[in-house]
């Protein structure tokens, strides 16, 4: 009897350890997703950026010939 109560305390920890592992996975996996997020942002600005310098390095390049 006391064995099984060890027993089943131990899993109780164990499954306690796991959930909180499983918690603190999906908090980083929030964050890290979030992350990419703002960088596929960025990049998508930068983008633009780049197409508008793009354009005008054209329009300039036409102008001089």
């Amino acid at each position: 009897m006391d064995s099984e109560k060890s027993e089943a305390s131990a899993l109780k920890r164990e499954n306690q350890s796991l959930v909180e592992s499983c918690e603190g996975l999906e908090k980083t996996r929030q964050k890290l997703t979030h992350d990419i997020q703002t960088k596929e942002q960025q990049v998508n600005y930068l983008e633009g950026q780049l197409n508008s310098s793009k354009k005008q390095i054209d329009r300039l390049e036409q102008e001089i010939k």
